[in-house]
Order: structure tokens, then C-alpha cells, then sequence
């Protein structure tokens, strides 16, 4: 109905009886929806005479062991860690603030500086740390600390967890390594931290082996620890291996000729002459040169002439050596003037 005196739909005032009736229907539909949860319930409850109730999966996490639906809390959430930046000194205030370019040259210019102050020692220490960070950046930093004259035995250790962290870039635990292998010398277990070099000599990925090996060689002639005794015998074993990594087996070549191990000179012969790697080649008649065995004059003359510039001239090279360490002249090349 239209009430034109309100001007719009007209409000009917409900009688007592007619809401008693609404009220009545509303609270049977009420009853029968309770009704039909139960009875849903009850079906999802599967039970067996002298067997505990199991629950249907599709209501696992609605119905108790009474067959009453209940709702699974479930668990607040964590909040992420903290994450506490160490603070720089005054020296390197803005740091986190800085291109990476002006971090890369603050540390550069500390490198030089042997007597820094505790406290960029101590903020160094997480810089080389920091993955974050460049290699370059953390390879300064290296430097800074290890040149510090205040030599600290804690920190091969330091290193030391770096170069066995696998999850570290390949390139700056090669890096690290060699951090650690100069900071051997102060560091309060060096026997220990030579076990460490010696397992990546033999377990090390790509180059790292070959620089271990040359650091322990360098080790051994500062008298700072002892070598396992497979040293040697593993130089061979790789010198001899045409998979391992190329620039391992020519570091392995150089220390043969520094160590003057004569037993090795069959393979820097085969080496020399057949390696399909120049590098190798070269290195090999490098190596034949420092080993001074006046038998291997006329072989190391016969690549004088090579194609390969610079083959030729580790042939000389390694010729040169051989007749000096013999005390005999050098021939005249032919086409000199006398």
C-alpha cells in the first residue's frame, strides 16, 4: 500500500499473532540445521567394537573423539629473525650506505695501514664475512687483516670455516684458503689448519686442490708444520691424472721443480712433449729446468724451435737453467754473431 502521507511504501505494524509464528518457524529451522551438523558428524565417525574411534578424512580436523565438530587451532605464526647489522666505526660510517665501488676503495686504502684501530679490525672481520659483499671487497679486507701488525691466532680460524663452508662461492674459498694458509704461522693449532689445507688438497672442487698444494709446500719450507706423509706421493697421482683441473696440475709441475723431485721427470717429459694444454707444456720444460739433470739438455733443445712463441721460450728457457746448474756455456744459436 502507497501512504501518500508519507510518501513512499507504507510500514504494516505486524499483529502478537503473526510474530509469535515467525518466531516459532525460525527457531525450528534452527533446531533442524543442528540437527543435520550432528547427524553429518556422526557419519564421519567410523568405529569398530574394542577399537578407538577413527576419524573420516574429510572431517579430521572438524570432529572429536565425542563426535561434536570442533576447529583445529593452528599454530601463531614465527616472525622472521632479527637480523643485526654489525655498526661500522667512525672510519667507515656511512658503509651501508656506500656503491660498492667506495667500499671497494676504503678497504683498498686500509690494506696499507698496519696499525688499525680494534674496533675496524673487529668490522673487518664481519666484512669478510659478508656474502653480500664483492669478492674484491672481502679479498681487501683479507689483506687489511692479515698485514695488521697486531697478529690475532684467532683468526686462521675464521678463514678456516669459510674454506670448508661448501655454500661459499668456489672462487673465494680459493681465496680464503689462502688466507688461511698465511695466517697458519700465528694461529693457535697450525698442525690443525694444515689438516684443513691438505683435505682440500685431496677433496678441494675445480683449482682449489692445486692452490692447497702449493701452500702446503710453502708451509713446509717455513718449517710451521709437518706434511701428511702422502704428500709428494699425491703430486705424482695428480700430475698423472688427465682429468684433474689444469691449472692444479701445473701448480703440481712447478712445485715437482722446486722440490727437486727427480722421480717425477718421466711425466714432465711426457707431459712436455704430448699435453694437448700449452700452459701444461710449458710449465713441464719449466719444471725439467729446476730439476737440473744435465741428461735432459737435448730434450728440452728440441722445442726450442716450436711453433708456440712462448713454448719456445720456456724451452730456452729451462735450457739455460740446465747448463748453468752444470756449469757448461750455452751453445750459440745458429745465425748469432759470435
Amino acid at each position: 500500500m502507497f501512504d501518500k502521507k508519507r510518501g513512499g511504501v507504507a510500514c504494516r505494524q505486524p499483529s502478537d499473532l503473526a510474530v509469535a509464528a515467525s518466531l516459532v518457524g525460525i527457531s525450528q529451522y534452527k533446531q533442524a540445521k543442528r540437527q543435520a551438523q550432528v547427524k553429518n558428524a556422526e557419519s564421519a565417525v567410523e568405529t569398530k567394537a574394542g577399537e578407538p574411534l577413527r576419524v573420516a578424512p574429510q572431517m579430521a580436523n572438524q570432529v572429536g573423539s565425542s563426535g561434536t565438530v570442533t576447529v583445529e587451532k593452528r599454530p601463531a605464526a614465527v616472525p622472521p629473525p632479527v637480523v643485526t647489522r654489525p655498526v661500522p666505526p667512525a672510519e667507515m660510517a656511512d658503509w651501508y650506505e656506500m656503491t660498492e665501488s667506495k667500499r671497494l676503495d676504503l678497504v683498498t686504502e686500509l690494506q696499507h695501514n698496519p696499525d688499525l684501530k680494534p674496533e675496524v679490525v673487529a668490522f673487518l672481520r664481519s666484512v669478510i664475512q659478508d656474502r653480500q659483499r664483492g669478492i674484491v671487497t672481502r679479498n681487501n679486507a683479507a689483506n687489511a687483516l692479515v698485514g695488521h701488525s697486531v697478529r690475532d691466532p684467532s683468526l686462521a680460524a675464521v678463514f678456516q670455516r669459510m674454506v670448508e663452508d661448501a655454500s661459499e662461492e668456489e672462487q673465494w674459498r680459493d681465496y680464503a684458503l689462502q688466507f688461511l694458509a698465511v695466517s697458519v704461522d700465528w694461529s693457535d693449532n697450525p698442525q690443525a689448519m694444515t689438516s684443513t689445507i691438505w683435505k682440500m688438497a685431496t677433496e678441494g672442487p675445480g683449482s682449489i686442490p692445486g692452490t692447497a698444494l702449493l701452500h702446503l709446500n710453502y708451509i713446509d719450507q717455513r718449517g710451521v708444520a709437518v706434511l701428511p706423509p702422502g704428500y709428494e706421493s699425491y703430486l705424482g697421482k695428480m700430475l698423472a691424472q688427465d682429468t684433474a683441473d689444469l691449472p692444479s696440475r701445473m701448480t703440481v709441475a712447478g712445485i715437482a721443480g722446486q722440490r727437486g723431485m727427480t722421480e717425477l721427470a718421466p711425466q714432465l717429459r711426457k707431459l712436455a712433449e704430448t699435453a694437448p694444454q700449452p700452459a701444461l707444456r710449458r710449465t713441464s720444460l719449466a719444471a725439467l729446468g729446476q730439476l737440473a739433470d744435465p741428461a735432459d739438455v737435448p730434450f728440452v733443445q728440441r722445442f726450442i724451435k716450436d711453433s708456440d712463441p712462448l713454448i719456445a721460450a720456456a724451452a730456452k728457457g729451462a735450457e739455460q737453467r740446465l747448463l748453468a746448474a752444470n756449469d757448461k756455456p750455452s751453445p750459440k744459436t745458429p745465425g748469432s754473431q759470435p
